[in-house]
């Protein structure tokens, strides 16, 4: 038996948001501006100073951004039950800080070390209408989008000339092709995970990636806070968790094929109910491989990848369904590729 723990306008220009959404925001800009002028984390802090007023951030302290603009317009409806066209104005707008934390053996380039960083993004839409058709994918109004610490150059657990370094707290993957879990890059909302993130990494650049993840709900999600652009907290989903395990080789057959690069993965999700949030308690595991070798001029290229996934489920999120099925599924991409020696570097590629 199953188990459940519990049950085209200007108008959009104007932003409406409640006090406390407007103060998370103003907070979240403090700490963003305020790290680019703090100075008590170096060891000489007038030097600092100094070294700001000419414009420049010191070094322990690292900050860019960035902002997008897109203009979407759609003419002939390919959605079921759509009709009509549609346009969007779509902006994502990303600023990160990182601060270096100074250690004892900071000179020594082999020594851990360790960093904090925050990433802020503020995804919104605005000239969309009735029919269309918004999710939190499209508009994400100012929110923590990464917020982590990190330790790198920590010892190898399994190669004795390699390192590794251990990413915890909210933050995006991106993991070999980015087919399994990655950080998106079209998409006008990038989503997160809050978790931890372990790469080993050798002098060959060898990587073996360990994952455990709970996935960040983006909010909001009610298409009236959507439209209108509404500020709203991001929430980690406690009761979902992915795993993984993600090895990768490089020129694996430097005889035969040179620059051959193998992989081989097993994902994880599992998930139950809340108190707040019902869900289908699926249960999947997704094992798979990829062989890659990267684009160059006269040479073939190749990148093959292949998954399988099983599993079980219920039929819906209701708390009386008992219905449990079985889950299985299999993904396939394969090309092939040429690259022509000309000045513009042509390449033909054979895609299934």
């Amino acid at each position: 038996m199953k188990s459940r723990r519990g049950s085209l306008t200007l108008r959009a220009l104007m932003l409406r948001t409640q006090n406390d959404n407007q103060m998370f925001a103003y907070t979240l800009l403090a700490i963003f501006f305020v790290s680019l002028i703090i100075t008590p984390l170096t060891p000489d802090a007038h030097a600092a100073a100094a070294v700001q007023r000419k414009g420049e951030l010191p070094d322990w302290l690292k900050s860019d951004g960035q902002t997008r603009v897109r203009f979407e317009t759609l003419d002939g409806q390919f959605r079921a039950n759509g009709s009509g066209g549609d346009q969007l104005l779509a902006l994502r707008t990303l600023l990160r800080a990182q601060v270096q934390i100074p250690t004892s053996a900071a000179q020594d380039n082999h020594a851990p070390a360790f960093s904090l960083s925050i990433e802020l993004q503020d995804s919104r839409t605005y000239l969309g209408d009735d029919g269309t058709p918004l999710s939190s994918s499209y508009a994400n109004p100012m929110d923590v989008l990464q917020l982590y610490a990190r330790a790198d150059n920590l010892p190898s657990l399994i190669d004795a000339d390699a390192t590794s370094h251990l990413t915890l707290g909210r933050q995006t993957v991106s993991i070999g092709s980015k087919r399994q879990i990655e950080r998106v890059s079209y998409a006008n909302v990038i989503k997160s995970y809050t978790g931890a993130h372990w790469i080993n990494q050798s002098q060959q650049e060898h990587q073996l990636h360990a994952i455990y993840l709970v996935p960040v709900n983006r909010r909001p999600s009610r298409q009236a806070a959507l439209f209108d652009n509404e500020l709203a907290t991001d929430t980690e989903q406690w009761q979902r968790r992915i795993w993984g395990l993600h090895f990768i080789k490089q020129n694996i057959l430097p005889k035969t094929l040179s620059n051959l690069q193998g992989e081989a993965f097993i994902y994880g999700l599992e998930e139950d109910d809340s108190q707040r949030v019902q869900t289908p308690d699926r249960s999947y595991v997704s094992t798979g491989f990829r062989l890659f070798r990267p684009a160059e001029i006269q040479r073939w290229d190749v990148n093959l990848e292949a998954a399988y996934r099983s599993g079980t489920r219920y039929t819906s999120s209701k708390p009386s369904d008992t219905n449990s099925l079985k889950v299985r599924a299999r993904m396939m991409f394969a090309a092939l590729g040429y690259t022509f020696d000309a000045a513009w570097q042509p390449r033909l590629s054979l895609e299934y």
